[in-house]
């Protein structure tokens, strides 16, 4: 999550002179957003210089210093991330506030190649995910490093949109603790090793520290929730889903993915789960519950008019549908057995449980959210699911979205046109049979 800390930009109130030979000197900008970008080049001149030479650089900022005073802010103190593709990249060492300094840089340069139009939405889900992916292998080599014990095979399994690579910068990572109890180990100190390495894992990435937080990691879809231990052995994961879990909990497994740890365990977890999420028939109190759950969700007292998540046709609606449709199908077709939802929905496709049609609806109200989304965090340095009603701040956004003719009310019509198709599918192939 991008601006962990206070925000720099508050302390420069001042006017700021962009020098008269950087190359896009009279580039049209708001006043704030003139402002930030002069505060930009004047704190940070090594970035100034750069500009001169590399004009997509320069357009980059400015469009940065329009668009979002979240990242403004880390500009402020921190040189800009490279926007070419990068090498496989880790944090250089294992100090908590090293891992934060190397989130925030790779979410910065997702964000900026987001903003100039280099990076579609799958792809910044993706890039958000692979550093979500690096920021957990250094927590857990930092809990490993500072909680000593047996050597027991130990797996972080991602969930949730960073388990189906769809991550957005709002997100908390959903997260799952797995252990194994070697031969010859004593199955308490591993269970009580593993819980420490868990909870380790935790505090590397969300502890405050003089860096901020990395992540906020929610650890609440493992077996009984708050209730259970932060760790369970593959064993223990058997038998409580043989006996215990509920619909909901294998519906959230579909997004269940090996990020970090052993990887052997890793798969074997994938592997065990499999069977739970994809019967051989899906039977039909389980289609029901996970109905009654999402009309549940409808119905909790909010103002859904213009909301990317749980309006209608947003991406609870996508969500839903798509998974429903992957355990109903995914017993007797391996190939929907995928963590992500635009994948799963062109699996679908090819598989003819759904028209491209269908599927081009589905997709395009899920990227046309989760876009608006991000670039509505970016904007407003924090979450929030609900197109402003604020006339500057919707207009604001459209322009940033690209839209340049009546941007709000454009925007607005483009929401009601894309997610009213996606509704209508969900109401006869969600609440309906196809």
């Amino acid at each position: 999550m991008i601006s962990r800390r206070h925000s720099t930009e508050r302390r420069y109130r001042r006017p700021v002179e962009i020098p008269s030979d950087w190359p896009l000197h009279g580039a049209h900008l708001a006043p704030d957003g003139l402002e930030r970008l002069g505060t930009i080049l004047e704190m940070n001149p090594d970035l100034a210089a750069m500009t001169r030479e590399d004009p997509l650089l320069a357009r980059g900022i400015v469009v940065v210093a329009h668009a979002s005073r979240a990242i403004t802010s880390f500009l402020m103190e921190h040189p800009i991330p490279s926007l070419e593709e990068p090498p496989v990249a880790e944090p250089e060492d294992l100090d908590p506030n090293a891992l934060r300094r190397f989130v925030e840089g790779r979410l910065v340069r997702t964000a900026v190649r987001d903003l100039l139009g280099m990076a579609d939405m799958p792809t910044v889900g993706r890039e958000l995910a692979d550093t979500a992916d690096a920021a957990a292998a250094a927590a857990l080599a930092i809990a490993t490093a500072t909680n000593p014990g047996p050597d027991i095979p130990f797996s972080v399994v991602a969930m949730g949109k960073w388990g189906a690579q769809e991550l957005n910068y709002a997100s908390d990572i959903d997260v799952l603790f797995v252990y194994d109890t070697p031969d010859g180990t004593d199955p308490d100190t591993a269970r009580r090793h593993a819980n420490h390495l868990a909870a380790g894992f935790i505090a590397a990435l969300a502890d405050v520290t003089t860096e901020g937080i990395a992540y906020r990691v929610d650890a609440d879809l493992r077996p009984e929730g708050r209730n259970g231990p932060l760790a369970r052995s593959i064993d223990s994961y058997a038998a409580y889903y043989e006996r215990w879990a509920h619909t909901w909990e294998y519906q959230s497994l579909i997004k269940a993915r090996p990020a970090a740890g052993d990887p052997t365990l890793g798969r074997t977890f994938t592997t065990l789960i499999t069977p739970y999420i994809y019967p051989d028939t899906l039977p039909p109190d389980a289609i029901r519950d996970i109905r009654t759950m999402k009309a549940r969700i409808e119905h909790q007292p909010r103002d859904t008019t213009f909301h990317l998540k749980h309006g209608p046709g947003g991406l609870s609606d996508v969500e839903f549908f798509t998974q429903l449709l992957q355990m109903r199908h995914g017993g007797s077709d391996a190939s929907l057995r995928v963590q992500g939802t635009i994948a799963a929905l062109t699996r679908l496709t090819d598989a003819g449980t759904l028209t491209g049609k269908q599927a081009r609806d589905m997709i395009d109200a899920y990227r046309f959210c989760a876009h608006v989304r991000n670039r509505l965090f970016l904007q407003l340095g924090r979450p929030t699911d609900n197109i402003p009603i604020d006339a500057l701040q919707g207009a604001r956004l459209a322009r940033s979205l690209g839209y340049q003719a009546s941007p709000r009310s454009t925007l607005r019509e483009d929401y009601r046109r894309i997610t009213r198709r996606a509704r209508r599918l969900v109401e006869t192939g969600f609440y309906h049979d196809l």
